[in-house]
């Protein structure tokens, strides 16, 4: 019997123009990524400029999202539920559904990885219980250190647990 990953759903919750759209996805995996970066020097790209091999990459990524997505909150304008799927995906605005892509890789890039269920058993760790202080700013550096959020402020989306 082997070993299953658990797999990690992301929610991103819009806010701006988007406000009130909810996406959920799972996180990309490592081939997904090389995909997105194999993206990059595509940007700014009309689609008339592309070679068919660069059209199979485009493709290829949409479709690879797509595979990924969990569900949405988008209707149609009659008010019908908008699939959560390839089809679904395809049926929408190119710039619409770069800002959910976008927005998606950056939330998992800002969220990491997820930090492991508490223990259901054995003892408290020693370091969790030490006294701490906080150390002097170093001499080298003014800014002192630096966090990250939850957030993709770049496309105004923010993860929720």
């Amino acid at each position: 019997m082997g070993f299953k990953v658990q797999r990690t759903i992301y929610k991103l919750v819009f806010d701006g123009d988007l406000e009130g759209l909810e996406v959920s996805a799972y996180a990309p995996p490592l081939g997904f990524l090389e995909k997105a970066m194999k993206m990059a020097p595509l940007t700014g790209k009309r689609a008339d400029q592309l070679t068919p091999a660069e059209l199979g990459l485009v493709s290829d990524f949409f479709s690879g999202f797509a595979e990924h997505l969990v569900e949405w909150n988008l209707e149609n304008d009659d008010d019908t539920p908008i699939p959560a799927t390839a089809e679904g995906l395809q049926s929408q605005d190119l710039g619409f559904v770069m800002r959910i892509v976008q927005a998606w890789l950056e939330g998992v890039q800002a969220a990491g990885t997820p930090l492991p269920q508490p223990s259901s058993s054995g003892r408290p760790s020693l370091e969790g219980s030490l006294p701490m202080e906080p150390l002097s700013p170093s001499p080298q550096s003014s800014s002192g250190p630096s966090s990250s959020s939850g957030t993709a402020s770049d496309s105004g989306a923010s993860l929720v647990s």
